[in-house]
């Protein structure tokens, strides 16, 4: 499979099955690489993502973890100039493949930035519901704050912004904004969650309360976290992949990784 962003892209494909168990299904790459131009900043990676697991992406600034993220929903392919070969399987379903509806695609597969991004313009409730087909319109009134409440219960957002669903979500502190975001990607009950250092611009304590939220939600998905904070994949992932000059250089446990890997890659990073 290769792909750069130019080709038609069919419109319609089968119904996404039900979610597999916790350890089966997710998301796994295969032999993915990547490119900017003539630069290739991937190198054929294979890496499974299971359901019901945390996987954290480490690796020094530029080795290719937030490329690789942005492979696994198809956002990469987006950028001038970018081309992807290799696949991805979402349950195993190949998400390259050209009858793949790549908007379903990014509603299975949410992801969650660095900073937070509500749209300024629209209320918090509505933000919520962007995250649905033509923002929701089509649903009743009862089913769309059904809809918006189960995810901000699921962000662990509701209690705060319960009663002011019209207000602007530039009312919100930076922490709340995130858990927003977190609840947009959550509307469209996704199989998979990218968190692209989702908690590097927040303060501790927000920080803390987002990874419980995280914690919570892993085992109805399979979640893929970017961070450069090796404290927090200690605490929250199933597995670590450390990615190095584009490539997956180890993928195991946390302690595997942190205590034991004897790689003089691996422990520069863990002593730096």
């Amino acid at each position: 499979m290769t792909t750069n962003g130019t080709g038609m892209l069919h419109a319609e494909r089968s119904t996404f099955t039900a979610a597999p168990a916790r350890g089966s299904g997710g998301l796994a790459a295969e032999q993915v690489s990547a490119w900017h131009g003539t630069r290739r900043v991937l190198h054929d990676v294979t890496l499974p993502f299971p359901h019901g697991e945390i996987t954290a992406l480490v690796g020094p600034s530029g080795c290719g973890k937030s490329t690789l993220l942005r492979c696994l929903n198809r956002l990469h392919e987006l950028a001038p100039g970018a081309a992807v070969a290799g696949q991805v399987r979402l349950d195993g379903a190949p998400v390259y493949d050209a009858s793949h509806d790549v908007e379903a695609l990014r509603r299975q597969v949410a992801m969650v930035f660095q900073r937070p991004t509500p749209f300024p313009a629209w209320s918090i409730g509505d933000n919520v519901l962007a995250g649905l087909p033509s923002r929701g319109r089509t649903l009743a009134p009862a089913e769309r704050r059904a809809r918006a409440q189960l995810a901000l219960e699921r962000a662990g957002l509701w209690e705060e912004v319960h009663d002011r669903l019209g207000a602007s979500p530039l009312s919100l502190s930076g922490g709340q904004q995130q858990r927003l975001c977190l609840a947009r990607a959550l509307v469209t009950a996704p199989r998979a969650l990218l968190l692209d250092e989702p908690t590097s611009a927040l303060d501790l304590a927000n920080a803390l309360r987002l990874e419980r939220t995280f914690d919570a939600l892993r085992n109805s998905m399979a979640i893929v976290l970017v961070t450069h904070d090796l404290t927090q994949a200690r605490r929250l992932a199933d597995r670590i992949a450390v990615m190095w000059d584009g490539a997956l250089l180890v993928h195991d446990t946390p302690v595997a990784v942190l205590e034991e890997h004897d790689d003089p890659r691996v422990r520069a990073l863990v002593e730096a």
